[in-house]
């Protein structure tokens, strides 16, 4: 069964809410390349209660699920990205900030080795801050899921 079907997909207004928080984060001053502009226009114009449009995003599937992917980058890194995958139960997809750096190496010792170190450290606290932010605000993050999940776990045993 194809996962568009079975997992509702966030609503207009969650993935506006969700990029208004991680734009002031990525983007402290305000200004925003043209390229984020551009990504983002077509959120802004769709109601709030409509549900997302995945023609917005880059798509990946994963172990038969669809995964969707904003690339909104931040002042230092054009790839960071909103990232939405289905919850481990399926009941929805969840918001995940994905730095997309994992993947850049460079020698041991090197100036570009210490150079991703720090832009690796820099986009993961950046990530942390925007999923706490888009957690206080309601919208659904893989941390709110487990949270959720232990709690209802720690209720059923008592």
């Amino acid at each position: 069964m194809c996962d568009q079907v079975s997992i509702p997909l966030p609503t207009a207004g969650q993935l506006k809410s969700a990029i208004k928080i991680y734009l002031a984060l990525a983007y402290p001053d305000g200004r925003l390349p043209p390229a984020v502009e551009q990504r983002r226009s077509p959120v802004l114009a769709t109601p709030d209660s409509s549900l997302i449009e995945p023609g917005w995003f880059e798509t990946a599937v994963s172990e038969g699920q669809t995964l969707y992917r904003l690339r909104l980058g931040q002042k230092d890194y054009p790839h960071m990205k909103i990232s939405l995958m289905p919850s481990p139960d399926s009941s929805g997809y969840l918001f995940f900030a994905d730095a997309h750096d994992s993947h850049l190496h460079a020698p041991a010792g090197s100036p570009d080795d210490a150079f991703l170190i720090a832009l690796r450290k820099s986009n993961s606290a950046l990530a942390s801050e925007i999923e706490k932010a888009w957690a206080a605000n309601g919208l659904p993050t893989f941390r709110g899921y487990l949270k959720d999940s232990l709690r209802s776990q720690v209720g059923e045993k008592t």
